[in-house]
């Protein structure tokens, strides 16, 4: 169903069902290294418009990280094309440390500006992490 943004950014996980996807990336070299975090639409007959999907990404703590601090909550549609992949949306750019890990929080959710129909669509998307 569709949320709300101040809703959508405070989804929680209710048991074996999580409403978010936890992440994280670690680097095993020794220097610093910039990174993508992106996703790649899949392609299907009922595709959602992207400009319905909305994305909201924090640290583990529920912080937010730039881009997504603000009041506007990007959607899909919002997203730059990812430099390290044409086909890709970026969601977030860094920098990594060596031997560090990061962890990260990606909520998804459908715009409360979203008119329900009786048509079946559908948004799929693979998360990606690729070294600049």
């Amino acid at each position: 169903l569709p949320l709300s943004d101040e809703i959508g950014k405070k989804i929680e996980s209710d048991g074996d069902n999580s409403s978010y996807y936890d992440f994280s990336i670690q680097s095993l070299s020794t220097h610093s290294m910039d990174y993508e975090i992106y996703l790649v639409r899949e392609d299907n007959k009922n595709r959602l418009e992207p400009e319905y999907i909305k994305l909201y990404l924090t640290d583990k703590n529920n912080i937010p990280l730039k881009g997504f601090e603000g009041k506007k909550i990007p959607t899909f549609h919002d997203l730059r094309v990812a430099s390290t992949d044409i086909d890709g949306r970026l969601v977030y750019s860094g920098t990594i440390s060596p031997k560090k890990t990061l962890q990260f929080r990606l909520r998804i959710w459908l715009s409360d500006t979203y008119i329900i129909t009786s048509d079946e669509k559908i948004f799929q998307s693979k998360l990606k992490v690729k070294v600049k």
